[in-house]
């Protein structure tokens, strides 16, 4: 559990410096965000959801909550130092700190390597690597 809130110290989505809306919205929320509004587009959408079923050969809630991890942590990237560096500004204002960090290797490339290296082994049985 995040009792400090570390979590929230990540910007997700960034408006442009000079925009007076608000400047930045948390990570963690933009991919909550995505995760409820995918499964609420899939529920929606009986043919579609047969359809990944049929081609899944998962269920229909496993479908919707696989699918709904998976947009959870499409993003998982733009926790690197290199994404957040793309607004020093925001970085420093919401961790405190700066880095020479550069976004050499985007955040969905990022986060598909972290996913590789990781969903395989917080699965005991080989349901991830139907994935």
């Amino acid at each position: 559990m995040d009792n400090d809130g570390r979590t929230l110290r990540y910007w997700g989505k960034a408006k442009p410096q000079a925009s007076s809306a608000p400047q930045w919205h948390p990570l963690v929320y933009h991919c909550l965000d995505v995760a409820a509004c995918g499964r609420k587009l899939l529920e929606g959408d009986p043919e579609r959801r047969r359809s990944l079923v049929r081609l899944s050969s998962l269920d229909e809630e496993a479908l919707l909550t696989w699918v709904s991890f998976l947009l959870a942590i499409h993003d998982l990237g733009k926790f690197s130092d290199g994404f957040q560096n793309l607004r020093p500004d925001l970085l420093q204002a919401l961790q405190g700190r700066q880095t020479r960090a550069n976004y050499d290797e985007r955040h969905d490339t990022l986060g598909w390597l972290f996913a590789q290296d990781n969903l395989p082994s917080a699965f005991p049985n080989d349901d991830a690597e139907a994935f």
